[in-house]
C-alpha cells in the first residue's frame, strides 16, 4: 500500500486526489502550540498508539534491573557497494 496525500490538502486521503508522499528531512519543531490543540491531539489516534507503546515498553521491563543479563544482537557492517569504492576514491 502507498501513502499518498490529498493534492488539495495534505491531510490523508486513500481514496480520491492523491499524489505519492514525499519525505524530506524536516527538523524538529513544535506542532501543538495552543490548548484545543493539544485537546485534539490527546484524543487522537496517534496519541493512542504512542501511549500504547510507550506502556508496552514499560510492561516488558517491569522487574528487569539494569544488572540483569540481555541478549546481545551481533554487529554487522555491511560490504561497501562498488559505486562507494569508486566515489571514495576519485572515480567517476
Amino acid at each position: 500500500m502507498q501513502l499518498c496525500l490529498s493534492s488539495s490538502s495534505d491531510w490523508f486521503d486513500g481514496l480520491t486526489n492523491t499524489r505519492p508522499l514525499s519525505m524530506t528531512f524536516q527538523p524538529p519543531r513544535k506542532f501543538i502550540l495552543t490548548k484545543p490543540q493539544l485537546d485534539w491531539f490527546q484524543t487522537s489516534e496517534t496519541h493512542k498508539n504512542v501511549i500504547s507503546y510507550i506502556e508496552t515498553l514499560n510492561e516488558s521491563v517491569v522487574s528487569i534491573k539494569l544488572t540483569d543479563p540481555c541478549d546481545e544482537s551481533e554487529v554487522t557492517v555491511p560490504e561497501p557497494r562498488i559505486d562507494e569504492l569508486f566515489l571514495k576514491n576519485g572515480c567517476s
